[in-house]
């Protein structure tokens, strides 16, 4: 698995800390893995769900799935749309997004 991005920026925020500044790591986790010839993206990293809307298709291999939490993304997880998740992780570092804007985000990105 690759988590270089997000380890990259873990350990400066651990560098910061231990030089004295108190900066929280406020960035959205996330990694990318690549299983048999298919990448897989991940952006998140939420403790529970309770919903998981699937737009796309597994058998293709092209698909996204969001988690949501009372109505708010909480993660995703996709494949063959790094378009769409660099779209959410740029939205969900800026602000909280519902499911419903998120489904939104998804929809404005597939025909880009």
């Amino acid at each position: 698995m690759v988590w270089v991005a997000e380890r990259h920026q873990q350990a400066a925020n651990h560098h910061r800390e231990f030089l004295g500044g108190n900066a929280p790591f406020d960035r959205i986790p996330f990694f990318w893995t690549q299983h048999y010839g298919t990448r897989y993206d991940y952006l998140g990293h939420p403790e529970k769900w309770d919903q998981i809307d699937l737009i796309g298709s597994l058998e293709e291999k092209n698909f996204i799935a969001l988690y949501g939490l009372k109505e708010q993304l909480v993660a995703v997880v996709a494949t063959g749309r790094e378009r769409t998740t660099g779209q959410l992780m740029l939205e969900m570092q800026q602000h909280h997004l519902s499911m419903e804007q998120a489904r939104r985000v998804v929809h404005n990105t597939a025909h880009a």
